[in-house]
Parts: C-alpha cells; structure tokens; sequence
C-alpha cells in the first residue's frame, strides 16, 4: 500500500509471516517527521498538533474492564490513551458483556480508564503514541513497533515526556466525564468531543509546563524506569535490563541511588506488589494466576514476598478488601 501524505511518501508493505503479521516499512517515521526528543517539551507539543491537527481522531473505544481474562493483562492507576500514528495497533479488552478484538488504524483512539484491563497485541508492525493521565502527572509517550519485542515483554519506549505540573482542574473535570459516560454509555457520541477538548487543553498545558532541565545521566534513568514500569510483569532483573540498555549493572543501581528514593531492587519489587494488590482486588484470577502475571515463577516465593510486603497472604488480602467492599455498600 502506497500512501502520499503531507508531501511526504510512504511505503507500507504487509506480508503474510509468522509470527508476526505485518512489517512496516516507511520512507520516514512519525518521530523523524516531528523530530521527536526524549524528554523534549516542545517536540511533544509538536506530537499533539499532529494528533489533533494532522490525524483528527474520528472514533473513541471505551474498554469497560469486564468480563475479565485469564491471561496477562496490563492495568494503570491513570487514564490511558493509545493513539496509532502508523500501522495497525491490535488489542483484547473487555466490552460489557464479553471479550472483544480490537484492531486499531490511526484516527482511532482506545480509551481505559484507572484500573480497567486490556492486553496488547505485539503482532502488527505500528507507530503509536500513549497520553496518560495521572494524579501528579501527564506522560506522553511514542513507541515505534517495527518488530515484535520478546515473548512477555513489552516494546520499550523510543521517547517520552513527564510533566513537571498535575492535571489542570479541567482536565480532570473531562477525565471525569469520560468515566461516567464509559460506565452509563454514550448513546450521544460525546465521548469523541471531550476527548478533543481534553487534548486541546493537554496541548495547552505543556506550553505552559516548563521545568528543569535533565542532565544525561538523569535522562538515562528515566528511561530505565520507564521501561521498568513497562516490563515488570516479565521475569526481568537487574542484569536483564543492563543488557537491554548496553550498561553496567552497578551503573544502573547507582542511578537509582542518585535519583530515586528506592534501589532498583525495590523499585522492581513495589511495582509487582501494588500491581498483584490491584490484580486481587479488580479480577477473579487466582493466586499462582497472578504469580505468574508479577514475574514470579514460583507460587511460594510470592506469597511470601506478598505476606512480607502487605502483612497478610494474598488470598487474605482478597478476603479483607471483598468484606470492605460489602460493608461499604450495604
């Protein structure tokens, strides 16, 4: 398929291979169009005018979280936005009532609000953009998935940026209003307005947010704890990651001394215990289920961690928040 957009010349090519479905091939991608930085405010700036002047997002999906799956999922405290830029973006999430397919061409967005599930589809060659939207912060991030990532893992990062401010008062009234039409419907299509407004004012937000400038070092951290965050769920350690970004391992831990309040050990082990504590109280997997989704490979060793980090076993903890819950609604 050949594409002419914005004096620029495409070139896609799909073959029929597996495992993976497609391969991408482009004259130019999205981040040499824009000339995308790492940690670069005003080449995020330029992303979202490419979002919202360029692509013009036509269609929103609301995932719903239910029913739920038994296969790994990824779960965010914060409002997710993926934007295809390129390719096909391809997904699992719930719908109500029952599991849907969902594959993703750019002027569609896939919206999940805190806490609902989905499972992304490494299989199909894209170029994609993530906004997400958390209480202390806005992170934009661009992926370019011009080759399946290893099996359990997740392709890391090309480049993002972390705002230094939270979520204006307005932003946080639209991400409301996305949630109570996601969970009482949206007969009306008005989903697909305020997730504009909400990028507008997103745009504006990040003229305004100027901060303090990164050092290298720091930039390199940033990155490293993106893609912790990332891959956790896979069994990945210290030594797995300073082979994925060609570093020491001691210089990772020692940039988690200098910019984090944690070890990288820790950093690790926080990240799958909130998530398996997520995981017990948002689905029905069971307990070596869920093992497995936190990158333990054995049952016994995480229950333990889990006793160790919460104070109760896991199946406790699910007991303790179900009874919290009845109380609240009766």
């Amino acid at each position: 398929m050949y594409v002419l957009n914005d004096n620029i010349f495409y070139v896609t090519l799909f073959i029929d291979m597996s495992p993976y479905d497609g391969i991408l091939v482009m004259m130019e991608t999205i981040a040499e169009k824009l000339k995308l930085e790492h940690f670069s405010r005003t080449a995020f700036i330029r992303l979202l005018d490419y979002v919202i002047d360029t692509i013009k997002p036509y269609r929103i999906v609301l995932a719903s979280g239910k029913p739920t799956i038994r296969e790994s999922v990824e779960i965010h405290p914060g409002h997710v936005f993926d934007i295809p830029l390129s390719g096909t973006k391809h997904s699992i999430y719930g719908r109500g009532k029952e599991i849907d397919e969902l594959r993703m061409v750019p002027g569609e967005v896939f919206y999940t609000r805190p806490f609902v599930w989905k499972r992304p589809l490494w299989d199909c060659a894209h170029e994609m953009s993530s906004f997400v939207f958390n209480e202390q912060f806005i992170r934009l991030t661009y992926v370019d998935i011009l080759t399946p990532p290893e099996p359990g893992m997740y392709p890391r990062s090309s480049c993002f940026y972390h705002t230094q401010l939270p979520p204006s008062e307005p932003i946080r009234k639209l991400l409301s209003v996305l949630e109570l039409l996601e969970e009482n419907g949206d007969s009306g299509g008005a989903a697909m307005e305020v997730m504009r407004g909400l990028f507008r004012l997103t745009r504006e937000m990040l003229k305004e947010d100027i901060g303090q400038e990164f050092t290298q070092s720091q930039i390199t951290f940033q990155r490293i704890d993106q893609y912790l965050r990332e891959n956790f769920q896979a069994n990945i350690n210290r030594n797995h990651v300073a082979h994925v970004f060609k570093l020491h391992p001691g210089y990772i831990s020692r940039l988690y001394l200098d910019n984090s309040n944690h070890t990288f050990s820790e950093t690790l082990h926080s990240l799958r215990m909130e998530h398996a504590a997520i995981l017990l109280k948002t689905t029905d997997l069971l307990v070596n289920e869920i093992t497995d989704h936190c990158g333990y490979e054995s049952l016994t060793f995480f229950t333990a961690a889990f006793k160790k980090y919460f104070g109760v076993p896991p199946a406790r903890f699910r007991q303790q928040y179900l009874k919290e819950q009845y109380i609240e609604k009766a």
